[in-house]
């Protein structure tokens, strides 16, 4: 029973990482991709030093597998957060295409280098 539970657990940060990703993605809209991105290292961080304070079981019974749950939720969704704003604003960040700065797109020929 031990190991579906610890499973369980492992499986809760990866079922909510694309809703983290949808949340993120709004909030990265609506402020800012980099203060979105800053928000969810903290959480990251946070979330991972939580797990690290939380008592084991047993000092609080079994609060402390739920509260493990709720925080591994919650870190999952900080790295979705993460994954929703990579590369979103230009599609060739996932392609490997260059930029077109890199081609030369929008310079003057005459300046351009090879």
């Amino acid at each position: 029973m031990g190991f579906i539970a610890a499973f369980g657990t492992l499986a809760a940060g990866f079922v909510s990482r694309p809703f983290g990703g949808l949340v993120m993605d709004h909030f990265g809209d609506r402020y800012g991709r980099k203060n979105t991105l800053i928000a969810s290292l903290l959480i990251m961080g946070l979330c991972t030093a939580a797990i690290g304070l939380i008592p084991t079981y047993a000092g609080i019974g079994v609060a402390a597998p739920i509260l493990l749950t709720l925080i591994r939720v919650i870190q999952g969704i900080g790295l979705g957060g993460e994954w929703g704003g990579a590369g979103r604003d230009d599609p060739r960040a996932r392609t490997g295409e260059p930029s077109p700065a890199a081609r030369g797109v929008g310079r003057d020929p005459r300046t351009l280098h090879h």
